[in-house]
């Protein structure tokens, strides 16, 4: 006898949560035909904000594309001014030995 009141308390103890009151948040049932209609115009709706995203998404990839194709122009043009730095450079330390070579021959 004692045993069966006390697995009854535990029981209803435990399950206390369980038969507490739906929150405020929680589902009140199926939706109606308006909820139903909204719905589905608001999905419609993001649909065809979808389509125009896709348009944007587009111009913004071919923008993307014109900005690299800018900066590998730039690149290449830094590379070609490196090389004609370098170029003179070179030149520049060649002249300058002939003339130390001429100097060198002319003592």
């Amino acid at each position: 006898m004692k045993l069966k009141l006390l697995t009854t308390l535990i029981a209803l103890t435990l399950s206390a949560p369980a038969i507490a009151d739906k929150p405020e948040w929680a589902g009140k049932g199926k939706p109606t035909a308006e909820q139903k209609q909204a719905y589905k115009d608001a999905k419609q709706s993001n649909r065809e904000n979808r389509d125009d995203d896709d348009g944007l998404r587009e111009r913004e990839k071919e923008r993307m594309e014109k900005m690299k194709e800018k900066r590998d122009r730039d690149d290449n043009d830094d590379d070609r001014d490196n090389e004609k730095k370098k170029y003179k450079k070179e030149k520049k330390s060649k002249d300058d030995d002939d003339d130390n070579d001429k100097d060198k021959k002319s003592r």
